[in-house]
């Protein structure tokens, strides 16, 4: 599946190891929605991985980070990817791309998750499909209730793996968001 996401890219070379040290993070609870509609999703898809979580950090320290694009990068891939125990075996070959994300949230989500659909359709897969959408939704409107801006990391291995990671990143509250999708092989 293409990965269509808008902004400038920027690279996640590595950064000093003290830039992800520098943003020390508090992990905040979940509500039990979106805990439910991520696991939903997960089994809708199929997949290795759908996480969601949200953390406080300093507003200054975020801002900070924010303003040198290649160590924001490094911090949303390596935080991103960090939120669950499922990464790619391969995760030092990969491929990483760190961009903005202008678009629909929901849609977005449910299309990285790559729900399978059946042919032809039946009243249940319409069903099945209809409620992986509203997971999506969910897990949108926490990412969205983080408010800042929201960021797309793509790894790929240039093969058949491939993990997408949406991070809200809002410097004037320090709030962040992830939602990592690792689709099956």
């Amino acid at each position: 599946m293409p990965i269509r996401s808008v902004g400038s890219s920027h690279p996640t070379t590595p950064a000093p190891a003290a830039a992800a040290q520098a943003v020390p993070l508090v992990k905040k609870s979940l509500a039990a929605a979106t805990r439910t509609a991520a696991a939903h999703l997960l089994v809708a898809s199929q997949g290795n991985d759908v996480s969601v979580a949200s953390f406080k950090a300093s507003p200054a320290k975020l801002a900070a980070l924010d303003a040198r694009p290649v160590a924001r990068a490094a911090f949303l891939e390596k935080t991103g990817m960090g939120i669950s125990a499922k990464v790619p075996t391969d995760l030092a070959q990969g491929q990483k791309k760190v961009t903005r994300f202008h678009g629909d949230l929901a849609r977005a989500i449910f299309e990285f998750a790559q729900v399978p659909s059946a042919w032809p359709e039946t009243a249940q897969s319409r069903a099945d499909r209809a409620r992986a959408q509203a997971d999506a939704a969910v897990l949108a409107a926490a990412l969205q209730k983080t408010g800042g801006q929201l960021y797309v990391v793509n790894w790929n291995n240039r093969d058949d793996t491939v993990v997408n990671i949406i991070a809200a990143l809002n410097k004037n509250s320090g709030e962040l968001s992830f939602v990592k999708l690792f689709p099956a092989i």
